[in-house]
């Protein structure tokens, strides 16, 4: 699930060389009552790279997520990274392995690797959500390779306050209480007001093995800033050879509100024995500890791939930002985006500016 004001952050800026969302224009929309769901259902229809899909969403969602589905399928960085394994795994006769993806949403991420045939676990802490996924399942007749899991992913087993609006949600945690959480504020008085339940919870890996996905090549995390608690504990899913890569989604404001910057994100994936990459369409800039992150909300491949995989069967191009692309990417970040605590975060990041490498290499 993604914050309102940081998702709005990404897709206002434009990604050079996105040649593998493969996205249709807009698709076909119909409606179905479902009175003991309390909501209606919408169905709309649209081409994801040469696959139809129809996706499902709650009709009174006013987000500007759903707005955006209902016109075109939303263009997802897990969607071309599959596509080409895929692809891979056909020419070398290998069946498709295990996908995981944690912060489902209604399938954007999930329903295209199952009609692909990845066996797909999507996990999702929003109990409307949840419904909307479980009903694209089936009007896809995608089970059962796709299987709803309705699930927080956290630091450990338990139960968690989850507050859900529309098409996002937060935890309730000791540092990130209700009260000081800005976006929620924000969104209390807005249509599709909050709803707050309790919610099981567990890390990344103990759901993994749970529902029988620790053998995942793939995983997709994008859980609001809850990546670092999540991946408590993941040292023994990382050691598996299987597990090739993550997708993980670096979102500066939900970090903060978490009180670290990204990079403390990035070391922990490093830490586990993955290279690390900011994705930018089918461009891979290497990221570090030290790499600056020049936009509010970016996504992360951490692999164990090497780079000439990544350039060959995978199609990427590698290459570290330049400092004079680094300052024209910050300078569009502070004059096009009104999100809180951009300011901040943008002062942090062009402080790393100086550690980045002064040359773009290509690959």
């Amino acid at each position: 699930m993604q914050d309102a004001d940081s998702a709005q952050a990404e897709t206002a800026q434009t990604d050079t060389g996105q040649a593998d969302t493969g996205q249709a224009d807009t698709g076909q929309a119909d409606t179905g009552q479902i009175p003991e769901m309390g909501f209606v259902f919408e169905y709309v229809t649209h081409q994801v790279q040469g696959e139809t899909l129809t996706f499902v969403l709650n009709r009174e969602s006013p987000d500007w997520f759903s707005q955006k589905l209902r016109q075109t399928a939303v263009p997802n960085a897990v969607l071309g990274h599959l596509q080409a394994l895929a692809r891979l795994c056909a020419a070398s006769g290998t069946a498709l392995p295990q996908y995981a993806d944690f912060g489902a949403n209604v399938g954007v991420s999930a329903l295209y690797p199952a009609r692909l045939g990845f066996p797909t676990l999507a996990v999702e802490a929003g109990a409307r959500n949840i419904a909307l996924l479980t009903e694209a399942v089936a009007i896809n007749d995608l089970a059962p390779l796709c299987r709803p899991c309705l699930m927080a992913a956290g630091a450990g087993r338990g139960v968690v306050p989850f507050h859900e609006y529309s098409a996002w949600g937060w935890l309730e945690l000791p540092d990130r209480p209700l009260a000081s959480a800005g976006q929620v504020v924000a969104v209390r008085d807005r249509p599709g007001a909050l709803r707050i339940s309790l919610m099981p919870t567990d890390t990344v890996a103990g759901i993994l093995t749970q529902q029988g996905f620790a053998d995942a090549a793939c995983i997709k995390i994008d859980i609001e800033g809850s990546e670092m608690a999540a991946l408590t504990g993941f040292e023994a899913i990382a050691a598996r050879p299987t597990l090739r890569d993550l997708i993980v989604e670096s979102n500066g404001a939900e970090c903060a509100n978490l009180g670290y910057p990204v990079q403390v994100l990035w070391a922990r994936l490093i830490e586990l024995g993955f290279a690390l990459y900011m994705i930018l369409g089918r461009r891979l800039a290497p990221a570090g500890p030290d790499t600056p992150q020049p936009r509010l909300v970016m996504d992360m491949l951490a692999t164990r791939r090497d780079p000439a995989e990544l350039t060959g069967g995978f199609g990427y191009r590698i290459a570290a930002f330049s400092p004079t692309e680094l300052t024209e990417m910050f300078a569009t970040l502070e004059s096009q985006n009104p999100a809180v605590g951009v300011p901040a975060f943008a002062a942090q990041q062009k402080a790393l500016m100086v550690a980045a490498s002064p040359s773009t290499t290509t690959q």
